[in-house]
């Protein structure tokens, strides 16, 4: 029987190494999680607009049909016909447009199917509506955050971890390795009756130790682990510096996205609506043309299709976030910025 033992905190070492590798496989796994949550969540959103954009591009159409009918009850009192005109081609448009909406859902429901693991044809309802998020994010907060919650840089940081335990568990080769012993020889009775020791079966001890001469081929690990762990140094300072750029530039499309959505709910949309009824008056009593009108409401539409594609932009931009600092922002999540600051 014998046993090998290496050198003096070579086998600690090895544990540590291999600690590390097995939380590098958690974070990596985690890393895949959360760029899956934010592709559903991406899909879903666009699923969302897709709804709401068919839902205002129809009711649009009803407004320029009751345009339309107010127009011809003028040409019948004697009015041009160039305004019935007019509407019927402003109908025949968000028809059109109305048309490659609703052939579009197909698509996009394939895009969310195949996130959540779906078949691409299996038809998904439309989204309900949703409450929009408080989320009063601080930048400052979330770059300081980024290094402790991204699951890519958590797995690089116990890469290096683990190449340097490997840079000494190559230096631990140029010690050698001990192995020790015990064997046993059965000898049988024997046939010289003289012998003392006659039918005694020897048990020895064994020492022996494993000197490393091969030093060139030491030296080389060494110098391959020590690469190692400067090429994952490297790879690391180049995911917070990608990170970082990548936070930068979903923070304001954030912040833009929130701009655009508080200016076209509180501001933009209440004039337009009150530009179209202004439209209408004037055109009833004979101040203004049709033109007018139709004008009017393309711009209504137009802020209406801004306002929901805004509401949804930051909703995307928020789990553009979430996926690069690799944590959802809750109400918890949140308190913890603060108190980071």
């Amino acid at each position: 029987l014998a046993q090998t033992f290496p050198w003096f905190g070579t086998l600690s070492l090895k544990e540590g190494k291999a600690a590390d590798e097995a939380r590098m496989a958690q974070k990596q796994y985690d890393s895949v999680k959360v760029r899956l949550f934010y592709q559903v969540k991406d899909a879903y959103y666009e699923y969302y607009y897709l709804r709401r954009a068919i839902e205002i591009t129809q009711e649009n159409i009803e407004l320029l049909k009751r345009l339309e009918s107010v127009a011809q009850a003028k040409v019948r009192a004697g009015g041009d016909s160039g305004a019935v005109v007019k509407a019927q081609v402003e109908i025949g448009k968000l028809e059109d447009r109305l048309k490659s909406l609703q052939d579009f859902r197909s698509p996009v429901v394939a895009k969310l199917n195949a996130t959540m693991g779906l078949p691409s044809e299996e038809l998904l309802p439309w989204p309900g509506d949703f409450q929009a998020t408080n989320t009063p994010l601080d930048k400052v907060a979330l770059l300081q955050w980024l290094d402790d919650t991204n699951p890519d840089i958590q797995s690089l940081e116990l890469q290096v971890k683990a190449n340097e335990k490997a840079i000494q568990l190559a230096r631990k080769k140029f010690y050698p390795d001990v192995t020790l012993g015990v064997d046993y020889i059965s000898t049988g009775d024997g046939s010289a009756p003289v012998l003392s020791d006659r039918g005694k079966d020897p048990i020895m001890a064994m020492f022996s130790i494993n000197i490393p001469v091969w030093n060139r081929k030491n030296r080389a690990g060494l110098r391959e682990a020590k690469s190692q762990r400067e090429a994952s140094e490297y790879a690391l300072e180049d995911a917070e510096n990608r990170l970082a750029s990548e936070l930068e530039m979903a923070w304001f499309a954030f912040q833009d996205a929130e701009r655009k959505r508080d200016l076209y709910r509180n501001t933009l949309t209440p004039l337009a609506e009150n530009s179209l009824k202004v439209a209408q008056e004037s055109y009833e009593s004979g101040r203004s043309d049709f033109l007018e009108w139709i004008d009017a409401q393309r711009l209504l539409l137009e802020f209406q299709l801004s306002y929901e594609r805004a509401l949804v932009d930051r909703e995307q931009s928020l789990a553009g976030i979430e996926q690069i600092v690799g944590q959802e922002m809750t109400s918890v999540s949140i308190r913890q910025q603060k108190e980071a600051l």
